[in-house]
């Protein structure tokens, strides 16, 4: 898992520690529950930038099979998070 390191962190919450925390917790969340799978997904995808298609053959599934992991962990992270709003 790439989270995001301290200096990438910092310039995207500029300051707003609760922002700050709020990216730390998204990134203990897809670290700790997603499973593997979705997890390497979420990787590919959200954290290296990757295409669907370029996940895909990375991961080496489908790209049927990315888009139905993206939704899922969307939809968990929503759950989360949502929850706390």
């Amino acid at each position: 898992m790439l989270p995001l390191d301290d200096d990438i962190l910092l310039s995207v919450v500029d300051g707003d520690d609760d922002m700050a925390d709020t990216v730390a917790e998204v990134n203990n969340f897809v670290a700790n529950v997603l499973s593997t799978s979705v997890k390497n997904v979420v990787e590919e995808v959200f954290y290296r930038r990757h295409s669907y298609r370029e996940a895909a053959d990375n991961l080496g599934i489908s790209v049927s099979t990315v888009n139905k992991h993206v939704v899922s962990a969307l939809r968990l992270l929503r759950n989360r998070f949502n929850a706390k709003l």
